[in-house]
């Protein structure tokens, strides 16, 4: 099975532990802890990508200061999972385990809003083009629920079902004014109220199910599955293989050069995984950068207000930053296996992110 393809595209050890924690909601107190160090610059690495090459980044000589400020979120073990800007200018996320969608503003006020069906699965969440936030269910496999769902801004949820068998992942808004989501079953495509056709992938393994999905700067929707695919807003789909099949891949974003730029991890043959940041043309041409440093388990990706990509290192503990030339630098963050998830830009142009383990939202000053 290559590499990162466990149910819903993520981790075995995250998705088992799900199982035995339900959803507990104890309610505790927000707390806000600050750090500042310096950002670690790593030389950008040759990748090895076919047709597509790789490209050697330089040492970055004047790289800006970590300024990390953790928010606690109130409700304890809830797993912050998703998280993205609204269009009220505040952040939102899921909580995976404490069945809620999060909403937290500029200076760390942070709002619950629980979701009306118990174990709900509240997976990943991204500002719909109607003014709400729109999130996905899959129901943790318990009660079979499979929703695309909205939420206002004032907290009112409303779920709409999709296909049984879908139990979607990734959500984006597209460039047609729909919302798109990847599961077991396809890609979705949703209207602001709820009509709903989904278009099967093809079949590449048994495990397989695509995550990460988000609009193109070519008008289409990418996502992540044995390959980078592509789909039309009419559903005209095209699959580009990874150059290495033992390749997986969880996050997907448009990148500031015109690009698509995702998280990949590859499988070796002892079964050793390998992580790093991929790039891929409008046109299907790749390029590789790995991460040469050890441990390093890259989870999500977003294109930052500096012209540079952000993403989460859960296996490190830290946020890393890649120019579009491959010049690698990473952040440390404070909490210890705060085991980070996803990563967005707010409004007020720093970086936010969610820490699973660590109950915490974080915020990054690039």
């Amino acid at each position: 099975m290559p590499a990162g393809f466990p149910p819903n595209g993520g981790c075995k050890v995250r998705y088992t532990q799900l199982w035995l924690m339900g959803a507990i909601q104890l309610v505790g107190a927000t707390l806000v802890a600050g750090c500042t160090s310096p950002l670690h610059t790593v030389p950008g690495s040759t990748g090895k990508a076919g047709a597509g090459g790789g490209g050697v980044g330089s040492t970055v000589t004047a790289p800006p200061s970590c300024r990390i400020t953790e928010f606690i979120v109130p409700t304890k073990a809830c797993n912050p999972k998703s998280i993205a800007r609204g269009p009220d200018g505040n952040v939102w996320f899921t909580e995976w385990a404490g069945n809620q969608i999060g909403r937290i503003t500029p200076t760390g006020t942070i709002t619950e809003f629980p979701i009306p069906v118990a174990q709900s699965g509240g997976n990943f969440i991204t500002a719909g083009p109607d003014g709400n936030v729109w999130f996905s269910e899959w129901g943790f496999g318990f009660n079979n629920d499979s929703n695309i769902c909205r939420i206002t801004p004032k907290g009112v949820i409303t779920e709409f079902s999709v296909t049984r068998q879908s139990m979607p992942a990734g959500v984006a808004n597209g460039p047609d004014d729909h919302l798109w989501f990847v599961g077991y079953a396809g890609v979705g495509r949703m209207s602001v109220t709820g009509a709903f056709v989904e278009f099967p992938l093809p079949f590449c393994d048994d495990y397989a199910a695509a995550s990460g999905i988000t609009a193109g700067p070519d008008g289409n929707v990418w996502f992540t599955y044995c390959g980078i695919g592509r789909i039309t807003p009419a559903g005209e789909m095209n699959l580009f293989p990874f150059p290495d099949p033992n390749t997986g891949s969880a996050s997907i974003t448009a990148g500031p050069d015109g690009n698509l730029w995702f998280t990949e991890d590859k499988e070796d043959a002892a079964g050793n995984a390998h992580y790093g940041i991929g790039r891929i043309t409008p046109d299907g041409t790749f390029t590789e950068f790995p991460l040469a440093q050890a441990n390093s388990q890259v989870w999500d990706i977003t294109s930052g207000p500096d012209g540079n990509l952000w993403f989460t290192d859960t296996g490190r503990n830290e946020i890393g930053r890649i120019s579009p030339d491959g010049t690698v630098a990473t952040c440390p963050v404070p909490t210890r296996d705060s085991y980070l998830e996803e990563i967005t830009v707010g409004a007020d142009g720093n970086l936010w992110f969610t820490e699973w383990s660590g109950n915490k939202i974080g915020r990054l000053l690039p």
